[in-house]
């Protein structure tokens, strides 16, 4: 199984969000090369090398993130209650 560092999952995260590379770095305190070096091993990790196995691993990412999101407001929730 594939790990992605804090700094990968946050990347990714934005990623997903819609935001560009620019804005991931200014997001992050990181310059935009750096950004760029961690997306190109990210994809290398996951042997994505074409545009198609991109949008699948933005769509997997997507979809931790939602359930991650979900758990955390049935968490929240459940504290109220």
């Amino acid at each position: 199984m594939i790990q992605l560092s804090r700094k990968q999952e946050k990347i990714a995260a934005l990623l997903m969000q819609g935001y560009s590379n620019l804005e991931i770095a200014k997001e992050l305190h990181q310059p935009e090369r750096t950004v760029k070096g961690y997306l190109g091993k990210m994809f290398d990790m996951f042997d994505i090398n074409d545009g198609y196995k991109r949008v699948k691993l933005a769509i997997a990412l997507y979809r931790r993130e939602r359930e991650n999101v979900a758990s955390k407001a049935e968490g929240q929730q459940a504290s109220i209650d």
